[in-house]
């Protein structure tokens, strides 16, 4: 159980960034997502029941850089590690 907000709209220029990693890493011999890309925000894990609203209200989340962050996984949890960020135009 993982309890986590899902976006409604995916912007088609966040879709178009995907499509183009998954295209590089699929010329490079590296296995992609067959999935849909579904950005999510992850609140909590290993969640047995939740009790909640299922919708919330809408969150504009605008974003100025792409960083790729490696998940390490231990017993203590879940660690992530920025390891490279690339600015995005500004908004016009």
């Amino acid at each position: 159980g993982v309890l986590c907000l899902t976006a409604s709209n995916v912007p088609l220029p966040l879709t178009s960034v995907v499509e183009q990693l998954r295209a590089v890493l699929a010329d490079g011999g590296l296995p992609t997502e067959s999935r849909p890309y579904r950005p999510h925000l992850t609140l909590a894990r290993k969640v047995g029941r939740f009790e909640g609203p299922a919708e919330v209200e809408p969150l504009l989340w605008r974003a100025d850089s792409i960083t790729l962050v490696e998940s390490r996984t231990d017993r203590e949890g879940s660690r992530y590690e920025p390891l490279a960020s690339w600015p995005l135009p500004a908004e016009r």
